[in-house]
């Protein structure tokens, strides 16, 4: 196992104990989000809870050429609350557009409009779904299949 594997695997185990820590709770008040974070393939990690408010999806994002989480696009992991599942995304940002020379190759068959997909919320409309795993029991497959899915979106960035 190589070593930018094993601290994704710790950012990923990080990421969704914070994640369970804040079922039930409205406010991103007491969580530590610098604890979740790092590097891998070149984007910096950061987890995203919110500001103030807890978001309904909180997502850790790969940050990089200066992308944001409000404009940019980026490799994203999303933790879905309701049904208890990690979602792999190719993230655009909503609340700006990202800038004009960044964006995706779409595969056909493997990348779905997140919009059209069960998970569609209105922050959705122009990020793309590669794949969907259940967390109940969080095992090594499962971390490696959001992995290997991470790199495979990293490989379709284009800036």
């Amino acid at each position: 196992m190589d070593t930018e594997y094993a601290l994704f695997k710790i950012t990923i185990n990080k990421f969704l104990k914070l994640c369970k820590q804040t079922e039930g709770q409205s406010t991103t008040k007491g969580l530590n989000l610098r604890e979740v974070g790092g590097t891998f393939r070149g984007f910096e990690m950061k987890a995203v809870f919110g500001s103030g408010n807890l978001i309904t999806r909180p997502g850790l994002v790969f940050l990089k050429d200066g992308n944001q989480v409000s404009k940019g696009i980026y490799p994203l992991v999303v933790f879905v609350t309701a049904t208890k599942e990690v979602l792999t995304i190719k993230g655009v940002s909503t609340d700006n557009q990202p800038p004009i020379n960044m964006r995706w190759v779409i595969q056909e068959g493997l990348d779905a409009p997140l919009c059209r997909t069960k998970y569609a919320d209105e922050r959705s409309a122009r990020s793309y779904l590669r794949g969907s795993y259940s967390i109940e029991s969080l095992d090594e497959q499962t971390i490696l299949s959001v992995k290997n899915d991470i790199e495979s979106i990293i490989a379709d960035y284009r800036n």
